[in-house]
């Protein structure tokens, strides 16, 4: 594992609670680091997200097929754990997948390593727990912006995003604020590309 992407998923971890280098340890042996392209699938519609992934850098989105159209739903940006929550954690498959939408680096865990790791170790089911409670904030918080609709919803979004939020295709905006493409490309006309 690069050493910044391990530093920088130890501040995380450290930023949710406190825990030793050993418990670190013994959650490390089990992570992967790895590398993905723009337009990957991660996890495919129909099976089961057995992953849990520490985004270091990129943006990954979560979609589902509507009327045959890729429709974006959810967005992990860089310090998101990308994952399909309900999957992972029931352990059922979804008509959800997980695709990337540049080039970037994540660090995973398997579910299995994350139930053996948590019931080895107290700390870290106590951080399993963490985790879980900063993924639910997380998906509150993009919920609401979601809510907020078009207009107000990708001003938000820019802040959340940075310059991944140039990234975003038309198609998605209307996927992620639930509108027609129309008024997507209607909006983007009116604004000018600029002043986005």
């Amino acid at each position: 594992m690069d050493r910044k992407y391990r530093l920088q998923l130890i501040d995380f971890y450290k930023s949710l609670m406190e825990i030793s280098e050993e418990d670190l340890s013994a959650l490390f042996s089990r992570l992967d680091q790895k590398r993905f392209k723009k337009g990957m699938i991660i996890k495919e519609a129909g099976k089961i997200d057995q992953f849990s992934r520490f985004v270091c850098e990129g943006l990954i989105g979560l979609y589902r097929e509507k009327d045959g159209t890729p429709n974006l739903e959810y967005l992990f940006t860089t310090g998101d754990i990308a994952t399909e929550f309900h999957s992972y954690y029931t352990n059922q498959a979804s008509e959800y997948y997980l695709k990337t939408l540049n080039d970037g680096v994540y660090i995973e865990l398997s579910a299995d390593s994350q139930e053996y790791v948590a019931k080895k170790n107290h700390n870290l089911m106590k951080l399993e727990s963490k985790v879980m409670s900063y993924i639910m904030s997380r998906r509150t918080e993009m919920n609401g912006i979601r809510l907020l609709g078009l207009e107000a919803g990708y001003r938000e979004l820019t802040k959340y995003l940075g310059d991944y939020i140039f990234l975003l295709k038309q198609t998605d905006l209307a996927g992620l604020f639930n509108c027609s493409l129309r008024k997507v490309s209607r909006w983007y006309s009116e604004k000018g590309s600029k002043d986005l």
